[in-house]
């Protein structure tokens, strides 16, 4: 989609979504609380369920309507949350960062599967140690295997695998898969 298609969509979205119930769960019981990169937000439903759970989040978006609402409701809330309108490929995993998170942003196809590989492989290289990625892309066999051949194929970072598993989503009855590692 292009930058004014994610512009029409935002401005036309009536209702708050929810996060998945497995994202939720995961994200309820870690510790420690830390500082978030959400990288292609949207209108920032899991942005919004970090910062009311007391993560520190960096929403980054192509959508301004999305970061909008973002900065909207977090600064009505008192949440710590900062929408930036950037493309999530260019931007950079910046030392303070714990924790990056990719939510159904990656399509994995034949078109763009090189380009979307290197982005993950990017972020590994630069996430510090411990640093966490939390990856959700819809259930597909093929899709899951890349993205597990990108942390096992690693031969200089090691990766401890802290969640691999499915949830629903509350709205359309898709299943998605979870995949968080943490850097060792």
């Amino acid at each position: 989609m292009k930058n004014a298609d994610y512009d029409k969509y935002y401005i036309n979205e009536i209702d708050y979504k929810r996060p998945y119930p497995g994202f939720c769960i995961f994200f309820i019981n870690y510790a420690p609380k830390g500082k978030v990169l959400d990288l292609g937000c949207g209108f920032g439903k899991d942005s919004l369920f970090l910062g009311k759970l007391g993560y520190s989040v960096r929403s980054i978006d192509i959508s301004k309507p999305g970061l909008d609402l973002i900065n909207r409701l977090g600064k009505k809330y008192d949440m710590d949350i900062d929408g930036y309108l950037a493309d999530m490929f260019d931007y950079p995993i910046i030392e303070e960062v714990d924790i990056v998170l990719l939510d159904d942003v990656l399509e994995l196809t034949h078109k763009n599967i090189v380009k979307e590989t290197l982005f993950v492989k990017r972020i590994a290289d630069e996430i510090k140690v411990n640093g966490v990625i939390a990856l959700f892309t819809k259930e597909n066999s093929g899709k899951e295997k890349t993205v597990k051949d990108i942390f096992i194929s690693n031969d200089n970072i090691n990766w401890e695998i802290l969640l691999d598993s499915y949830t629903s989503d509350y709205e359309d009855d898709k299943t998605y898969h979870m995949f968080i590692v943490r850097k060792k």
